[in-house]
């Protein structure tokens, strides 16, 4: 047995211990922030270090993810089912696709190490080089996707908890044995659901037997219960669309839309860059860029993944409200009032303490207000 083997046994016979102490490192370093002198650099570090983690179990137990998702919503199984499909396209969209996850767990650490070291000049050299590595990135894969609308993430959502891995094996283990029977147990809510066959068996126990198929071809009802008999003739007949079927092609402005949206943030840190972060021009840009991409794309027809990504991004139109000048000029003194009001009130100054921890991050860091892909 390989050593990586091993180690994958080892995650599931440990899955429950494993995610509880992500969690808790997770949720610690919230609280440590401000702490101690170079808090934010040595727990932003565990933080992207738990990520990376959690991410190579995800890659490691894929298998084991894709049996358990369908105990997980609709949205997220069409979104795990499309991603898995995109990269098992090609070895070079797999490489990509990580390449720019990875990116994105450490961007933030490494714009910090960067500023620490060399001060403002090396932070937004390492900024303009990790924005370029991730449009490098990005155009391969709306090329190897043939112009689709490039969702995020790129890889299948991760399962946070690896302890619904082992439960959802026992769960499976129970319901093999009661294969025979009228009820099945639900993987994850342990629920006892009523089998299909069964269904038939109680609406035509007193019909002469037919094959579904048969009774649709020659044009007779599968059941005398005309909701079961509607419902079966549905299952039966509808086409099942492909996981690459999910997310359509792009063409003319909707493409250009696109092709804008994946430009913006690079063009955005160019034009700081040039007119520093207290001009307004880079910020003009950037919001017109983006609200043109938009545009662009608001009367194309969209799947569910598509309006998912599109509404997921109009919401991160939010974060030009912390973004400079802006930021300076209105969002800034409103926070540092609201701060300094609850600072004296019971609980709630605790929240408002944090808060202004918070603030120097989204002041001084760029990747903390640049959430994209």
């Amino acid at each position: 047995m390989s050593r990586l083997q091993t180690y994958k046994n080892f995650l599931l016979n440990n899955a429950a211990q494993i995610s509880s102490l992500e969690s808790s490192v997770r949720s610690l370093t919230y609280i440590l922030y401000g702490r101690f002198e170079n808090a934010d650099i040595g727990v932003e570090a565990v933080h992207a270090s738990v990520d990376l983690i959690s991410f190579f179990h995800n890659i490691l137990l894929d298998k084991e993810i894709t049996q358990h998702s369908q105990s997980l919503p609709v949205a997220s199984q069409l979104f795990n089912r499309y991603t898995r499909e995109t990269l098992s396209q090609s070895k070079t969209y797999k490489i990509v696709a990580y390449t720019l996850t990875i990116i994105r767990h450490v961007e933030i650490i490494v714009e910090m190490f960067s500023r620490k070291i060399g001060g403002e000049r090396l932070q937004w050299n390492i900024v303009t080089f990790l924005e370029t590595l991730k449009l490098t990135c990005r155009i391969i894969l709306l090329k190897l996707l043939k112009n689709r609308m490039l969702l995020y993430p790129s890889v299948p959502e991760p399962m946070q908890d690896l302890s619904q891995l082992t439960s959802s094996k026992t769960t499976g283990e129970a319901s093999d044995d009661d294969s025979d029977t009228a009820k099945w147990n639900a993987p994850r809510s342990g629920k006892q659901m009523v089998r299909i066959s069964t269904i038939l068996e109680e609406h035509t126990s007193n019909e002469p037997r037919m094959d579904p198929f048969e009774a649709l071809l020659s044009g007779k009802p599968i059941s005398k219960d005309k909701s079961v008999s509607y419902l079966l003739s549905k299952a039966l007949t509808s086409p099942l669309k492909g996981p690459l079927e999910l997310v359509s092609s792009l063409k003319g402005l909707a493409l250009v839309g696109e092709w804008v949206y994946i430009l913006r943030p690079l063009i955005y840190v160019l034009a700081i860059r040039k007119y520093g972060k207290e001009s307004w021009k880079p910020w003009i840009l950037s919001l017109g860029l983006e609200l043109s991409s938009f545009a662009a794309m608001w009367n194309k027809p969209m799947s569910a993944l598509e309006k998912d990504e599109y509404k997921r991004r109009v919401l991160l139109i939010f974060l030009y409200l912390v973004r400079n000048p802006f930021y300076q000029q209105f969002t800034k003194p409103r926070i540092d009032s609201v701060i300094e009001s609850s600072s004296k009130i019971p609980i709630i100054s605790l929240f408002s303490a944090i808060l202004k921890e918070y603030q120097p991050l989204w002041e001084e860091y760029h990747f903390y207000t640049s959430v994209h892909n």
